[in-house]
């Protein structure tokens, strides 16, 4: 009894890891990998390194905007006029 048991058992423990697998033996698709229109490995790296490159090629296109931006605003701005007490500041030698 108790030998039947532990078969009864692994069985039932074999069953549950094949179907957990997802190994169900009669569906369409479930054996290979591209049979169901599953992509390959190869496919799922080129569509992450062209996402990568593309959002590299953003945050690039936008830092360059933002420095073109910055150059603009400071030869845009208007000169500030020198006063008595802008010789005052900093340290002076003694």
């Amino acid at each position: 009894m108790d030998r039947c048991l532990r078969i009864l058992a692994l069985a039932i423990c074999g069953v549950t890891l094949v179907w957990l697998a997802g190994c169900n033996g009669g569906e369409s698709g479930s054996g290979s990998g591209d049979v169901g229109g599953s992509p390959s490995m190869a496919e799922i790296a080129a569509e992450i390194d062209r996402r990568n490159s593309a959002d590299q090629a953003a945050e690039a296109e936008a830092a360059q905007a933002a420095a073109q931006a910055e150059a603009d605003q400071i030869a845009n701005e208007q000169p500030s006029e020198i006063t008595k007490n802008d010789y005052k500041k900093g340290s002076k030698i003694t």
